[in-house]
Order: structure tokens, then C-alpha cells, then sequence
């Protein structure tokens, strides 16, 4: 048997510039960080009839389509339900092949880990930086390289104290959206690859992530959820299928009561509101967002770890 844990990602600026839509023709940017929400997967070989549990019925699908985990009953734990948005198949993936196959390599884990991704996200978001990000942990800034889709890791010098300091001003949100499209996400896509002026914004995206970078490392937070919020109405711009009335009042309710920014995560039935603010303002953010469920998030740097193999532990 072996249990292997693969932190969750969230995705704070440059959503959208890693489709394959834009980066095919431009240069994009994804800002990304492992928190301390875990997916759990644990396998034992079998002779015959292998099977996944989960609780998500297509994670367990598309994982059974493109075979990961044959030969074994794997079984698929997660800390948060409907966490997508979150990084969940990549991070479900990543899980089981390093359950499944102890052979493999990091890069043919990640590689294994797209084919899921792909699927789960209709063809259109490459996820590649999640998928390094379950893999390794911490916090990364991925570009997208123009016209190959190439994704690098830019060294950014993050101390990890900082990280821990900056997560002391983010607050998560979810919020239940019933009969929200799910292949909005697609529809996004074919707006970015078809429509000059939607490419023109989400242009605008990739660039804004320098400015958040920058401000990051300056400790200018605030300027980060500017950023934050300034991503989201540009990707409003392109379509504004991706947000309902509901979702709008609750950032608007977020914000005056003192959020820097909010951005938005998913594009389905659940979708979750990423908030910067200061640390007095979280009080009154959490009563004012009182229907909604708040979600206690810390940054980790830990990647994918093998919880348990022969009494063995090992991680990447």
C-alpha cells in the first residue's frame, strides 16, 4: 500500500493566459501558491477489477479514461468538496500516479497529470503551472512561452516567512452557483482565440502580473488586490457569462468593508472568492460575507509527499 498527499494551488493573477487560446499566440503569466489543503490518494496493487473511490464522480471518470491507477483500488480523499478551482484533478492526478507507478518520474507524473486536466477542463486550459505546482510546492511564477505553450518557472526570491506573512491577509470564499455553466471556461476560450478585443484583455491580464509581482516583493499588499480586482473585470470584459448578480453584490459587499481585492476562481457550479485585505478588515469581511463558507487557507511550500510506502516516507 501507499498513501501519497498533493497540496491544493491557488491561482491569484494571470487566469486565463494559460490557455492554449492565448499563449499560442502571446506571452502569459500565471502567479501560483500551494496552501495547506491537501488531496490524499492511497493504492493497492490488485490482480484483477482495479477501481478509484471518490467522492467526485468525474475525477473518478476521467481518471478511469485515461488509465491512471490501472492495476490497483485506489481510493481519493480530499480536505475541501468542489475544489476544482482549486487544482483538484491535477492535484487527484498527481496522487495517484505516484501511488500507482513508484517508478516514475516527476516530469512523467506531471505529463500524466495534463492528460487528466485536459479532459477535466474541456480541452482548453493546459494547467501546466498547477500541475508543477502540485508536484513541488511553494510558490511559483509560470510563464507561457510563446508559440509552444512552454512553461518555465521565473525565480522569484520569496523568503517563506513572507509567504506566511502574505497569507495573513487572504481570505477564501466559496460560493454555491446553481446551473452555472461549467464549459463557461470554453466559452471563454473561443472569445480569447476569436474576438481581437478579448485577446486585447487578456493581454492586459499577462502584463498585470508584473505589476502584482512587483508589488509583492515591495510588501505593497494592497496594490496586489488592486491587481487582483483588476484582473477579474477584465476577464468580466471578456465574458461575462463567467459571473452572476449573486457573485457581483458579494464582492461588492467585500469591498466596502475593506478588501484591497477580490478575484474569483472556477467556472462552474462552485466558484471561490480569493480576497486580499488588511488583517482588522477580515473580521468584517467574514460577518458581512456571513452566508458564504469561509475556508481557513496557509501557505505551504511542501509538494507531493508519500505519506506512507513500507514505513517508508519520501517527498519531492
Amino acid at each position: 500500500m501507499r498513501c501519497v498527499r498533493v497540496p491544493l494551488t491557488l491561482q491569484f493573477v494571470g487566469i486565463g493566459s494559460d490557455l492554449p487560446a492565448y499563449f499560442s499566440q502571446d506571452f502569459g503569466a500565471v502567479f501560483t501558491s500551494t496552501i495547506d489543503k491537501y488531496v490524499y490518494a492511497m493504492a493497492t496493487p490488485c490482480q484483477s477489477g482495479s477501481d478509484i473511490l471518490s467522492n467526485d464522480v468525474a475525477c473518478r471518470n476521467i481518471l478511469k479514461q485515461v488509465g491512471v491507477g490501472d492495476g490497483h483500488d485506489v481510493a481519493i480523499m480530499s480536505d475541501l468538496r468542489g475544489s476544482a478551482a482549486l487544482g483538484f484533478y491535477e492535484a487527484a492526478s498527481t496522487a495517484v500516479v505516484m501511488c500507482a507507478d513508484t517508478s516514475k518520474e516527476p516530469d512523467s507524473v506531471i505529463n500524466r497529470s495534463l492528460e487528466v486536466s485536459r479532459i477535466a477542463h474541456y480541452g482548453e486550459c493546459a494547467q501546466r503551472s498547477v500541475a508543477y505546482s502540485a508536484m513541488y510546492g511553494g510558490t511559483n511564477l509560470w510563464h507561457s512561452r510563446y508559440p509552444d505553450g512552454y512553461v518555465a518557472n521565473d525565480s522569484i526570491r520569496i523568503q517563506q516567512n513572507d509567504m506566511v506573512r502574505f497569507f495573513e491577509h487572504v481570505s477564501l470564499y466559496s460560493v454555491d452557483v446553481p446551473g452555472n455553466s461549467r464549459n463557461s471556461l470554453t466559452k471563454y476560450a473561443y472569445q480569447v482565440r476569436n474576438d481581437q478585443d478579448a485577446f486585447d484583455s487578456q493581454q492586459k491580464i499577462s502584463e498585470n502580473v508584473r505589476s502584482f509581482v512587483d508589488s509583492f516583493l515591495e510588501k505593497r499588499y494592497d496594490i496586489c488586490g488592486e491587481c487582483m480586482s483588476s484582473e477579474w473585470e477584465l476577464r468580466k470584459a471578456i465574458n461575462p457569462n463567467i459571473t452572476t448578480t449573486t457573485v457581483d453584490n458579494f464582492i461588492a459587499i467585500a469591498r466596502s468593508v475593506g478588501a484591497w481585492g477580490v478575484n474569483v476562481l472556477g467556472y462552474g457550479n462552485r466558484l471561490y472568492l480569493l480576497i486580499l485585505s488588511s488583517i482588522h478588515a477580515k473580521a468584517a469581511i467574514s460577518t458581512t460575507l456571513n452566508p458564504l463558507m469561509s475556508i481557513p487557507v496557509g501557505f505551504t511550500n511542501d509538494g507531493a509527499f508519500v505519506l506512507v510506502e513500507r514505513n517508508k516516507r519520501k517527498s519531492f
